[in-house]
Formats: C-alpha cells, structure tokens, sequence
C-alpha cells in the first residue's frame, strides 16, 4: 500500500497522485484563476471543505487524470454560470443545504450536501449525485475522501487483470470491507460505508462503491490466478455476480 495520512493539504494529495501515476502524469493539471475561485466561494454560500478550495487552486481549470466530476465539469468558470443562470430562474435547483460542484453531466451533478452542523461549519459534508437539486445517492462521506477514491479508482485500478461485479444492495459496503479483510486486503484511511479502497501484498487493489440501491466492486490484480481466487471468494460469501 501506499504510504498516506489523513489530510486536507494538497501537497499530500499530489505526493498520494505521484506515487500512482507518476510525475509526468501528475503533472497535467492546471489551477483555476483566483478571482473564480473567490467569486465561486461567495456563491456557494457555504462554508466549503479547505481541501476543495486547494484542489481548484491545483486543479480547478484541468484535473487531468483525476476526473472530479466524470463527464460534468468541475471547472470553476462552468460553475459560477450555472449559479447565475440558477439566480435569473423564477425557482432555483440549487438547494440551500447544497454546494454544485460538477454540472453539465448526462450522469447527474456533483454537489456537497451540508447537514445541519456541516452549515455551521462543525462537520463536514457528504458527496452526492443530485439531478435538478434532488439527491439521488450519496458518493462519499466527506469531500477529502472522494477526492482520493477518484484517484484510486481512475488510476490504481486500470493496471493488470481486472475484475467487476455487482449486487442489488446498496448498503453492502461495510460487509464486503469484512470480507475483503478476511481475505489478507487492508483498507486506505479514505474508505467509508459508501465506498472502500483496499489494496494488498501480491499488489491486489479492490473498490467497492453504492450506486444508489446497488454495488459494484471493481479489482485489479497480478493475475487472473489470483482474480478468480478473489472473485470466487467474494461471489460465495456475498452472493455477488458478473
């Protein structure tokens, strides 16, 4: 496993990048002018997670690899239009316990959902797909923790023989981090019960996400020796499928 902590500097998460994809790669990004980014911030009107602040300051006009929002734009500039265009609308879509961070998808928006205390400040906010400011489900619990799955996703797993399967049970993370962790897999600090990244010794990588009502785990391996092993496993234990 890689090496990493718990932490909302930005220089950890680009030494976290590095050491996937390496330096040329890494370096494909470009940070978003700061005159968006302040006038992002006064628009969101929330108070928004440091870590993501520093990610459009890193990454906010090209995030290369780490493909924020998938096929929605993260950018600041595409975000800020949205705000406005919402602000001229006789009934915004925007909520006001929610921060857009990802528009223009045919996948849904990216967007923080603040409860409560998140609005004071006192915790975080989760990660959603939201479509017309209507939650469809949760991406992760915390911002710091999807920014680095996107990276583990979208880079560790595309190396070597792959592996995808699935379930109709949306809460069956927690279950398949126990049963993952019986089978010698150690799960990265940035897991939580809607998504979990783990990795082991022979160089094996898992990831287990909600889709809504169901789950997809999704490996890379060595070999398909050790693959099948792995998937046998998890398809008698947890009544996955292909």
């Amino acid at each position: 496993m890689i090496a990493t902590e718990r932490s909302d500097d930005i220089k950890d998460f680009i030494d976290f990048l590095e050491r996937i994809v390496g330096q040329e790669v890494a370096r494909d990004r470009a940070g978003a002018d700061p005159r968006e980014i302040e006038r992002l911030t006064a628009l969101a009107r929330l108070p928004l997670p440091p870590l993501y602040l520093e990610y459009l300051r890193e990454f906010g006009a090209n995030d290369g690899i780490v493909k924020l929002s998938d096929d929605a734009s993260s950018k600041p500039e595409a975000l800020i239009d949205y705000y406005l265009e919402q602000a001229d609308s006789e009934e915004s879509e925007i909520p006001p316990n929610m921060v857009i961070v990802g528009v223009n998808g045919s996948s849904g928006e990216r967007a923080l959902l603040y409860s409560d205390e998140a609005r004071k400040g006192t915790e975080e906010p989760s990660v959603v797909v939201s479509w017309w400011g209507e939650v469809d489900y949760t991406l992760a619990l915390s911002f710091r923790n999807f920014l680095y799955r996107k990276v583990f996703a979208n880079a560790r797993l595309k190396r070597g023989t792959t592996l995808q399967l699935q379930k109709n049970d949306g809460n069956l993370v927690p279950s398949i981090r126990r049963a993952t962790l019986e089978l010698g897999f150690q799960p990265y600090w940035f897991s939580d019960d809607c998504q979990t990244c783990l990795e082991r010794e022979d160089d094996s990588a898992l990831l287990a996400r909600t889709w809504g009502e169901s789950v997809s785990v999704y490996g890379s391996f060595a070999d398909s020796k050790i693959r099948d092993e792995v998937k046998l496993a998890l398809m008698q234990r947890l009544d996955l499928t292909e």
